[in-house]
């Protein structure tokens, strides 16, 4: 059943780029993640850009179980 939800996550909701060489889905998703942080909380972004603080530093571990605890199982 595990490998098939895992199938499923990567087939039907386009995460195959969160698992191939050097993780470009990482980054996309950062990137969202960034501009979401920019718009609704300003002052946290500009506190992380000035510290040079990226989202991939702090989102990742989300970004990689974010789909697999959103996805029903049937």
């Amino acid at each position: 059943m595990a490998f098939w939800l895992f199938v499923t996550l990567i087939e039907d909701c386009l995460l195959r780029d969160i698992f191939t060489p050097k993780v470009p889905g990482l980054y996309k998703h950062s990137q969202v993640i960034e501009r979401l942080i920019s718009i609704h909380l300003p002052d946290v972004y500009d506190h992380f850009w000035q510290n040079n603080i990226k989202a991939e530093m702090y989102a990742s571990e989300w970004i990689f179980g974010l789909f697999s605890s959103v996805i029903p199982i049937d």
